[in-house]
């Protein structure tokens, strides 16, 4: 990775990329914090994510060429940097957690989204503008997959097989994602070896602490957002033996299975209260 430094932060580059980005101007921290996109935005309170095309850029495997995405957060955390106060490490940036998290995830074996830049400003980079450039991951939402299926119930199995294998490796490495939802893995194209690819990732965590009830939430959030009938009860449980790594459930994994339905239920609840004082706040017709 190349480092290029400005007046007002740092940019860290993979220098492959660094001529395309050189050449539309994007090639400084500045530069690409004031980027606004060459399409649409999804802009949140905090962030901003917005298309980027660089011609002659390397893609990533069955991705569209030149394709990227720039993830932009406005401003840090106060309470994500006292949270990695508390547990002993440096503050992070918002961008920074989402690289690392990137590389963790790689290292474990679980396929994702392939880093291109991570920038973050000179001065309280955990608290100031930070961004990550990505790749385009290839293929198709898992979400909207599972949604048009129509009956090849082999391809379906060995879906739900390498979905439980990456949730295990992504666990058994001490990672969980924190917004594990079928809108958040794409299903990779046969070109690109096929199997779930993982995307989102700033809410991801590592660690060891309290692991195995993060780990719950994980599969619950999962769950919930799997559809029915679609997904049907058999497929859940072939899902749930093949991340346990079971023919058949023991008490041990009875018991986890109570708690992932426990928790998918809560998901459940809480979406609906949610949706309701969203409701709720809508203006009415005719106002």
């Amino acid at each position: 990775m190349e480092v290029r430094s400005d007046g007002k932060g740092t940019l860290l580059v993979d220098p492959g990329c660094a001529r395309a980005l050189a050449l539309r101007g994007l090639d400084s921290y500045s530069a690409l914090m004031r980027f606004r996109g060459d399409g649409p935005a999804r802009e949140k309170p905090a962030r901003r994510i917005v298309r980027l095309v660089l011609p002659g850029a390397p893609a990533a495997a069955g991705a569209r060429p030149g394709a990227f995405f720039l993830k932009q957060h406005i401003r840090g955390s106060l309470r994500e940097a006292l949270g990695d106060l508390l547990g002993g490490r440096m503050p992070r940036s918002a961008a920074r957690r989402e690289w690392e998290a990137i590389g963790a995830l790689r290292a474990a074996g679980v396929r994702t989204m392939s880093p291109v830049a991570l920038g973050e400003a000179r001065r309280l980079p955990w608290l100031g503008g930070s961004f990550i450039l990505t790749a385009e991951v290839g293929g198709v939402r898992l979400e909207d997959w599972i949604r048009s299926f129509r009956g090849n119930f082999r391809e379906k199995r060995c879906i739900l097989s390498s979905l439980a294998g990456c949730a295990r490796a992504m666990h058994g490495a001490g990672l969980t994602h924190r917004d594990f939802y079928l809108c958040h893995i794409f299903l990779l194209p046969a070109s690109a070896g096929g199997g779930p690819a993982l995307i989102d990732l700033q809410r991801v965590r590592r660690g060891r602490a309290r692991l195995a009830r993060r780990a719950v939430k994980d599969i619950a959030a999962l769950n919930y957002s799997a559809p029915s009938p679609a997904v049907t009860r058999a497929d859940r449980m072939r899902f749930l033996l093949a991340y346990l790594g079971l023919r058949t459930l023991d008490a041990a994994g009875r018991r986890f299975a109570v708690r992932v339905a426990g928790k998918t239920e809560r998901i459940r609840r809480h979406d609906m209260k949610k949706q309701a004082r969203a409701a709720a706040a809508a203006p009415g017709e005719g106002e």
